[in-house]
């Protein structure tokens, strides 16, 4: 299995050259805004948008895309209340820490589960899920696209003993629906918190240089790494600690 993302740091407000700090705009309460991250001075370079690519308050691509494909991952495997045993072969480029925008502009890693399944997740990789089956079948899915190999395989019916997907066509819709008859959303929110854990996994081990790290997803918790382990986790600031 292949999983594209997307990587580098766009500039989406145009505003990435302004990185030196400025008097707060008197519309915003910056203060607020940081919440429990680090205090740092305003600067126009971090809003809006472009505060993906800075550690503070993001992951970067890995996050920003993870919460879309490794979700469909997770559904696909039948694993969205557990996940992976393991992170392997990570490598990354990472700029320099003081950097603002400090997030990974280039990656790579496995996602390992304990079934034997293995997904190369990648910035090489076509942006959007490739599933590889038996016999050179295959089907590339990515938003407004839907391919197989052969070509017939998307037009094969789902039989009525075979799985049939939640269908939501507008989350909005949904979340309101679900309102008024109690059932789960397509996506709740422990599912989506098992589906970010991957990337948030790949990042402690890229900002550690490690090439692997062990994952028990029943406990939750880093292996043999204390070091990784400690990153599950940072401090608040005191006036929006928890």
């Amino acid at each position: 299995m292949k999983i594209g993302f997307s990587a580098g740091h766009k500039d989406w407000s145009r505003l990435g050259d302004r990185k030196a700090p400025e008097p707060v705009p008197p519309e915003l309460n910056w203060d607020l805004w940081l919440g429990p991250a680090p205090a740092r001075p305003y600067a126009p370079a971090i809003l809006p948008l472009n505060w993906r690519h800075c550690l503070d308050y993001s992951g970067g691509y890995l996050t920003d895309w993870g919460a879309h494909h490794l979700d469909i991952l997770q559904w696909a495997l039948g694993t969205d209340d557990t996940g992976p045993i393991a992170i392997e072969n990570v490598e990354a480029k990472l700029p320099p820490v003081p950097d603002l925008y400090n997030t990974a502009t280039a990656y790579s890693f496995d996602v390992v589960y304990a079934n034997g399944v293995r997904a190369n997740v990648s910035n090489r990789n076509r942006n959007g899920l490739l599933f590889l089956g038996e016999n050179d079948r295959s089907i590339f899915v990515s938003r407004g696209i839907l391919e197989s190999k052969p070509e017939e395989l998307r037009r094969e019916k789902i039989g009525p003993g075979e799985i049939h997907l939640y269908e939501s066509q507008l989350h909005e819709r949904n979340f309101v629906d679900r309102i008024y008859d109690a059932k789960p959303t397509i996506s709740p929110v422990e599912v989506g918190h098992r589906s970010i854990t991957i990337p948030h996994l790949a990042n402690i081990a890229i900002r550690l240089g490690r090439s692997k790290l062990q994952w028990d997803p029943a406990t939750e918790k880093i292996l043999n790494d204390t070091d990784a382990s400690k990153l599950l986790s940072r401090p608040m600031r005191r006036e929006y600690a928890v």
